[in-house]
């Protein structure tokens, strides 16, 4: 009755609130400590985890902005294109994780409510505590629907301390290249580079 749906919610709020906790405490723990990750033995700059609710926004303004960057375009690993079909979702997030040299989280109202959100986040934060290097970036996303923003699906605390902490928004015309600042340089040309030093190297 309503008294078993009550319990429901409070238990459901309780797991929210424990897990963002969590993040908060990882974040504030091992960043401070972190280094940026290589570019080697990585197939993509970043992988995005979103809930489908933004699916299209998170499309356009993020994933298509990315790749489509110039002058370097970033190589996103994008669930409905490079997830394999016949292969268990599970095992396709913890891949598309494993090959991203960076992780975005896209915090919505919903985040938490998709069990495949709540599944990318936590092995996001093993890999943050057990790799010790920078490869998670929060986001705070607004969608503008009937004029009203979505914040602080995360902890305000962290928003206020982590200096690195940004927000993607409608309003905002430098989203881009806030965002682009924390990825930072696309793999492809950190290899670049790495192979031009040493074509130099050899050659002096």
């Amino acid at each position: 009755g309503v008294r078993a749906v009550a319990v429901a919610v409070a238990v459901a709020v309780a797991v929210v609130l424990l897990v963002h906790c969590t993040f908060l405490h990882s974040l504030r723990e091992a960043w401070p400590t972190c280094k940026e990750p290589d570019s080697c033995g990585f197939e993509y700059d970043v992988f995005i985890s979103a809930h489908s609710e933004v699916r299209d926004l998170v499309h356009d303004r993020v994933f298509l902005a990315l790749e489509d960057h110039l002058p370097h375009s970033y190589h996103v690993c994008w669930h409905e294109r490079d997830f394999l079909s016949g292969v268990p979702i599970a095992e396709n997030i913890e891949k598309a994780i494993h090959l991203s040299r960076k992780v975005i989280f896209v915090f919505t109202e919903r985040f938490m409510e998709s069990d495949f959100c709540r599944m990318e986040l936590t092995l996001g934060l093993h890999r943050l505590l057990t790799s010790h290097t920078r490869c998670i970036i929060p986001i705070s996303m607004a969608t503008g629907d009937q004029g009203k923003r979505v914040k602080d699906h995360v902890p305000a605390e962290l928003s206020r301390k982590i200096t690195y902490w940004p927000t993607v928004s409608l309003e905002q015309s430098d989203f881009l290249h806030r965002l682009t600042t924390l990825i930072g340089e696309p793999i492809s040309k950190s290899l670049e580079t790495s192979r031009d030093n040493c074509h130099e190297l050899h050659s002096a």
